[in-house]
């Protein structure tokens, strides 16, 4: 959504046509759901990863992979708090909600890099440790 990198009220307003204020706070609303899925599901995946003795870098690196994915998702939560807050003005005003939007939208992105490579290395090592578990059984 480019109202999270708008930066100004008048950047937003030129973003949002009038009549669709309550458009947006419904993509706002409907964004929630998704942030609870994305937050839950990188956490899981990098949770494999602390769970699964197969080697010590990955364990180690599960608890930052967790932080990194519940520090995204309460970026988004306030983020999208912010947006919503600043659609009941029309038309939109001010700068510094729409800067910490922007900001926040910045640590969420970079959390959700950090989490998701973490959440494919635990996943790709915890399937490769069942894999091997599997063919060491068959022998």
């Amino acid at each position: 959504m480019r109202l999270q990198w708008a930066g100004s009220a008048a950047a937003a307003n030129r973003l949002v046509p009038q009549g669709s204020y309550g458009q947006y706070r419904i993509a706002l609303y409907r964004d929630f759901p998704l942030i609870l899925s994305y937050t839950i599901g990188l956490s899981t995946a990098v949770y494999l990863g602390r769970r699964v003795p197969c080697t010590e870098k990955v364990r180690i690196a599960a608890p930052v992979g967790m932080l990194a994915a519940i520090t995204a998702g309460l970026c988004n939560v306030a983020q999208d708090w912010i947006l919503l807050d600043a659609l009941t003005h029309k038309p939109m005003q001010g700068i510094w909600p729409f800067r910490a939007a922007a900001a926040l939208s910045f640590v969420k992105f970079s959390a959700l890099a950090v989490a998701a490579g973490l959440g494919l290395i635990a996943l790709a090592t915890t399937l490769g440790c069942f894999i091997r578990s599997y063919h060491a059984h068959d022998r």
